[in-house]
């Protein structure tokens, strides 16, 4: 048993040194035939550019109503009209929903009437206090009669009013959430009511670059609803502390949707806008590559001596910020440098290449995916 398997290993053995003998004679021979050299590799290159660049902070933020509520009844009571449309705009005051108040108003009239005979009968007694008719602690009782009922009618009318369900400012009314004859409790929400011009953007910043953000800077923001837009806002304030467990800080923006293509609740994206800054290279972020100790392109140069090929040089750069599919380049590029975009995979410090320029890769400060 042990003297077939040392005789199949064998053969195994010949076998596979034949196969790969036979491939190395193949290259052997292949690179005889081109002069021992390796081909070109071909790769995408153009020349690095100095422009306007407009930095930018950018974060995650979400939108909600400058005033934003869940109109609810304060008090129990049976839906005796509804004065209003789902998704219709409201005034500030304008009465929504009416509960059923006839029982109040009813009681309302009978104080009334106590009212104005107390008032009456005070009027009398002040009289005849006058004449010594009556002693003045009988004026006080009348006075103080007088007075209860009084607050007794007040009392009630605000009850009445609470019956009366209105608007606590101007927006947008949401879905009505009760029915016409409808017994609701106290606090059964009615509709929402949010006002959408303007609105705002809550964001956070790390603590580090908050010292960029003031108020009254502008803001963009874009939404998934309108990608082909964006929307424009100004800094309204900046929380005083830090959370810490983040350590962020809260940014607050003012965005104006006169015509309410945004709405509160919505993910939004935005960019607090800094000072420009001009002459800044910058290149595709394609022709960064990374390796643990830094980052570095291919910059390509004509042969020593002359001649119309290119060979690339490895340059190590120090990267700053980005905007769409562009990268800062702030050291080891200049402009007008001849730099690799794409296939720096084949490419070592020194190799001879072929440039090939019909599909470059995205170069846009905004760019627009396909699927977006």
């Amino acid at each position: 048993m042990t003297k077939r398997l040392i005789v199949t290993l064998a053969a195994l053995a010949v076998i596979l040194g034949a196969i790969f003998g036979w491939k190395a004679w193949q290259d052997y021979r292949q690179s005889q035939a081109r002069g021992g050299a390796a081909p070109p590799a071909t790769v995408t290159a153009m020349h690095a550019e100095a422009l306007d660049w407009q930095p930018t902070l950018n974060a995650v933020g979400s939108l909600r109503a400058v005033n934003g509520v869940s109109v609810t009844t304060q008090l129990a009571g049976l839906v005796a009209e509804i004065h209003f449309k789902s998704g219709e705009t409201v005034k500030k005051d304008e009465l929504l929903v009416q509960l059923q108040d006839s029982p109040e108003q009813a009681k309302l009239a009978s104080l009334k009437a106590q009212v104005a005979y107390a008032k009456s009968e005070y009027e009398r007694d002040q009289r005849l206090q006058k004449s010594k008719s009556i002693s003045e602690d009988q004026v006080q009782q009348a006075r103080s009669h007088l007075d209860d009922l009084k607050a007794q009618a007040r009392e009630q009318q605000a009850t009445i009013d609470l019956k009366a369900i209105r608007a606590p400012f101007a927006g947008v009314a949401g879905i009505r959430q009760v029915d016409l004859g409808e017994y609701v409790s106290a606090g059964r929400k009615i509709v929402t009511l949010q006002a959408l011009d303007p609105l705002l953007v809550e964001f956070s910043l790390p603590q580090g670059q908050i010292g960029q953000v003031h108020e009254g800077q502008t803001v963009t923001v874009s939404a998934d609803a309108w990608p082909d837009r964006s929307f424009e806002g100004k800094v309204n304030a900046i929380n005083p502390k830090v959370d810490q467990e983040t350590r962020s800080v809260a940014v607050q923006a003012e965005v104006p949707n006169p015509v309410h293509e945004l709405l509160p609740g919505m993910f939004v994206e935005t960019q607090v806008q800094l000072p420009p800054r001009s002459g800044v290279v910058t290149l595709p972020e394609t022709a960064i590559s990374h390796n643990p100790y830094g980052d570095y392109v291919y910059v390509l140069q004509h042969p020593e001596g002359g001649g119309d090929g290119w060979v690339a040089h490895q340059v190590v750069v120090r990267t700053g910020a980005t905007r769409g599919s562009q990268i800062e380049i702030r050291k080891g590029v200049k402009p007008g440098d001849y730099v690799v975009t794409t296939g720096q995979l084949k490419l070592h410090d020194g190799a001879t290449v072929t440039v090939n320029n019909e599909i470059q890769p995205d170069n846009e400060k905004n760019p627009t995916p396909p699927d977006a």
